[in-house]
């Protein structure tokens, strides 16, 4: 499954947990959407991991 697809289910998930006053589907959702950042971050080499020791420091 796509990292876009994780994320927007995660979302998803966030949004009807909110609407029916279910927490634990809210609390799902942000754990599958942060879970599928960490999956595109990780898998980017262009994404930046943390502080470098560039001339900008």
């Amino acid at each position: 499954m796509s990292t876009f697809r994780e994320k927007a289910q995660g979302l998803t998930k966030q949004v009807v947990g909110q609407m029916i006053g279910d927490q634990q589907l809210v609390e799902e959702g942000r754990e599958q959407e942060h879970e599928a950042e960490l999956k595109a971050h990780a898998s980017d080499p262009h994404i930046e991991q943390g502080p470098s020791d560039g001339p900008n420091e």
